[in-house]
């Protein structure tokens, strides 16, 4: 009676290990891969950020830069980049993904810069917004979580705006384009090659911001694309 008792005594203690280890992977897992996608999502931010200012160093000083962007981390579904044009007609690069935490609002946030890269008219219309130097970056990364049925739908934009000097009265504007050669659409993981195209300097007259009178405008023609 004694061993029968001993053995019904560990069956028990295996029964109650294997449902607490059941409730430890229930109650655990979801929690692990939302954390997997918080470290995800902030390793591509950090990317992202990376490739902005690969842009605009590239514009002010001239050559060909190299981003690589790794796929680290998990995502529910695998980050696509590409070209794509805004509603002002502008070359943008926007990056894709799906991800179990809503990380940022529904509607674009700067993440680089406390000022986004668009005015929006009452209408609905948007325009570039204008920075200033020394305040404001010309290279402007913005960020949403979108929910989606089952999951959360990430976007990245990385979005060049017109940079004022009031002292020089000069206006620097980056303009993307995309390389000939290159890939215009990518899958992650990704090398990202930007390469300074060439520039032209407009005198504009008119009124802008609180200067009126002769602006200089040098425009500056960046190339993306992929590999």
């Amino acid at each position: 009676m004694r061993g029968a008792s001993e053995i019904v005594g560990n069956v028990i203690m295996l029964l109650v290990v294997t449902a607490l280890i059941s409730q430890a992977f229930l109650y655990g897992t979801p929690i692990l891969k939302k954390r997997m996608d918080e470290s995800a999502t902030a390793y591509l931010e950090n990317s992202v950020t990376e490739l902005a200012d690969a842009i605009k160093i590239t514009a002010l000083q001239g050559g060909e830069t190299r981003v690589r962007m790794e796929l680290s981390g998990r995502f529910s579904s695998t980050p696509t980049i590409k070209l794509a044009k805004d509603q002002t007609g502008s070359y943008m690069v926007e990056i894709r993904g799906s991800t179990l935490v809503a990380r940022y609002a529904s509607t674009d946030v700067p993440l680089n810069d406390f000022t986004g890269p668009y005015n929006e008219s009452s209408g609905g219309a948007l325009s570039k917004s204008e920075g200033i130097i020394g305040i404001n970056e010309p290279v402007v990364v913005t960020a949403s979580s979108i929910p989606l049925r089952g999951g959360i739908r990430l976007i990245m934009k990385v979005v060049p705006r017109p940079i004022r000097d009031p002292s020089k009265n000069v206006v620097t504007k980056i303009e993307i384009e995309p390389i000939s050669g290159k890939s215009t659409r990518a899958n992650f993981p990704v090398t990202v090659v930007v390469k300074k195209l060439g520039e032209r300097a407009d005198v504009e007259e008119g009124t802008a911001g609180n200067t009126t009178g002769f602006t200089t405008v040098r425009t500056i023609l960046v190339g993306v694309g992929f590999e």
